[in-house]
């Protein structure tokens, strides 16, 4: 007879109910039940294997609704409640999958190959959607089946191919064409949207969720951190209240019927997408993108252009490093690579200049 495996050491796991144990030689799931202690044998004698049969079992036994031969539709509502309980945008997110959905909805995560990723950039092309949306929708995709990945729900995310990443978006919009948003902004609180969003350079998110204890007209400071959400990568800054902003927060606050700067009805708005592309039709403005999320490029861009310090606009703008800055909105500044333009000039020509 063979030797007996040892007992390895092994970090604490479960899964729902069951959890992973050692039992005489191999790893087995251990679960409660009627009062009772019950096992059921893995047949596995390494960590990682075990928690792949863990997660199996559980799944045998009706605890998890995904399954390995699942869809991705299924997939897709276990990563949204996840990421609704840690505080991301999970309305967002279902927006996206909403259009990502009858291509790859029915499918299962080893069905995604490069062909169904490229007939999917093709259609959404032929119906006039801007590459970065495109490229947005598919990298959401990866991240559900890398998230299934890691949580076992799947045995390995697929490769999810995508064209080249498009460079930034050059459409802004100039401050003549911002006081025509203005005036096409039929109700109040689009306008105070607008005017909070050039003002702030901030996300829509930001600014819907704003509450008025974080409006400090003493101090002419609005914080846009919302301490009941956890902290992300996309980060939010503490900005200073200039004239525009306080002639509005003041007007505002007289009407105020909530806790919340933009209100419709005294209750919180959830999105005013649709609120800006009606201003912008009505100042016969077009573009192809997204209008809230336009406010903040041009302002970012404005600051730029009035040649503010890509160190000042990246902390107004919550990024973490000035490299995300600097890669979208250095060639705005004035004196954009002028320096190194200098050096490069030939003596002849400086001859001739003088």
């Amino acid at each position: 007879m063979g030797k007996r495996p040892s007992k390895p050491k092994y970090r604490p796991y479960n899964v729902g109910e069951y959890r992973l144990n050692w039992y005489i030689d191999q790893f087995a799931a251990c679960w409660e039940e009627s009062g009772a202690r019950r096992r059921f044998r893995l047949g596995v004698t390494t960590e990682d294997d075990a928690r792949s049969a863990l997660h199996r079992f559980a799944r045998q036994q009706q605890k998890l609704i995904v399954e390995d031969g699942d869809t991705l539709r299924h997939l897709v509502k276990a990563y949204i409640a996840d990421r609704r309980e840690e505080g991301k945008q999970a309305d967002r997110m279902q927006f996206v999958w909403n259009v990502l959905d009858s291509t790859f909805g029915p499918l299962r995560a080893p069905d995604v190959t490069r062909q169904i990723c490229k007939a999917y950039i093709e259609m959404r092309r032929g119906l006039g959607r801007a590459e970065h949306t495109i490229h947005g929708e598919l990298r959401m995709l990866r991240s559900i089946l890398n998230w299934s990945a890691r949580n076992r729900l799947i045995p390995a995310a697929p490769h999810i191919w995508m064209p080249p990443r498009p460079g930034p978006r050059d459409r802004h919009l100039t401050r003549i064409e911002v006081e025509k948003l203005l005036e096409g902004a039929a109700s109040p609180h689009v306008r105070l949207f607008i005017i909070l969003a050039i003002a702030t350079a901030a996300r829509m998110q930001a600014i819907l969720g704003l509450s008025w204890k974080r409006v400090d007209f003493k101090r002419g400071l609005i914080d846009l951190r919302d301490p009941a959400l956890p902290k992300t990568n996309k980060g939010r800054a503490i900005v200073p209240m200039n004239d525009s902003a306080r002639t509005a927060l003041i007007e505002a606050q007289t009407g105020a019927l909530s806790e919340f700067v933009i209100e419709y009805g005294g209750k919180r708005v959830g999105n005013i997408k649709r609120g800006i592309a009606t201003a912008l039709k009505r100042a016969g403005i077009k573009i192809a993108q997204d209008g809230a999320h336009l406010l903040r490029h041009s302002a970012a861009v404005w600051m730029a252009e009035d040649g503010v310090p890509m160190s000042e606009i990246a902390q107004y703008l919550g990024h973490s490093s000035t490299a995300i800055t600097e890669r979208v909105y250095a060639r705005y500044s004035p004196d954009y690579l002028r320096k190194a333009a200098g050096s490069l000039n030939l003596p002849s020509t400086r001859a001739a200049l003088r």
